[in-house]
């Protein structure tokens, strides 16, 4: 289907998801950069010691259960 076979109707709806669909990627670059700067920074404040248990982590929340999992066997021993 081409644009000059749309109505008047069908052409506002598609630039109007055309708009949402912009403003949402444009959130998910926002949220998608304050995930990497909350995950520098966690990287960057712990200790030295502990940097090998993320190495493999993917995701901020990843790194974080890691540091959990680590720290928690770390102080109940």
């Amino acid at each position: 289907m081409k644009l000059v076979d749309l109505n008047k109707k069908e052409k506002k709806e598609l630039y109007t998801l055309k708009a949402n669909y912009r403003d949402n990627i444009k959130l998910y670059r926002k949220q998608l950069l304050a995930f990497n700067i909350l995950r520098s920074y966690i990287l960057s404040s712990i200790l030295y010691t502990y940097l090998i248990y993320t190495f493999k982590c993917i995701t901020t929340y990843n790194v974080l259960v890691s540091l959990k999992q680590r720290i928690t066997l770390t102080n109940s021993a």
